[in-house]
């Protein structure tokens, strides 16, 4: 095998790699405990967060309380991501390295 049928799978495999992320992004997953459900895309966005009635029965209340979690849970997660693109960039030295992709950090 030459050098360029290497680079060729490389290529392959990345592409691969990235349509099977943005699959996964895509995608809905839902957790439910106690009643409480909460809906998360594969991009590690949160949709949406059911309380049940039972817990707070006050319905204009309860709604209020779900639409903050979610911003609240997707506000938190902006900030890791942007704290891991600091760390990033640091252990970098703010380079850009060709090819080197780490936002999955």
């Amino acid at each position: 095998m030459d050098m360029n049928q290497i680079m060729q799978m490389a290529q392959g495999f990345q592409q691969n790699a990235k349509n099977m992320q943005e699959e996964l992004d895509q995608q809905s997953f839902t957790y439910e405990s106690n009643g409480i459900k909460v809906e998360a895309k594969g991009d590690s966005s949160f949709v949406s967060v059911t309380i049940p009635e039972d817990l707070v029965p006050d319905a204009e209340n309860r709604e209020t309380l779900q639409d903050l979690l979610v911003v609240v849970f997707n506000q938190v997660l902006t900030k890791i991501k942007e704290e891991k693109a600091n760390n990033m960039q640091n252990l970098t030295g703010g380079l850009n390295i060709p090819g080197l992709d780490l936002s999955g950090f």
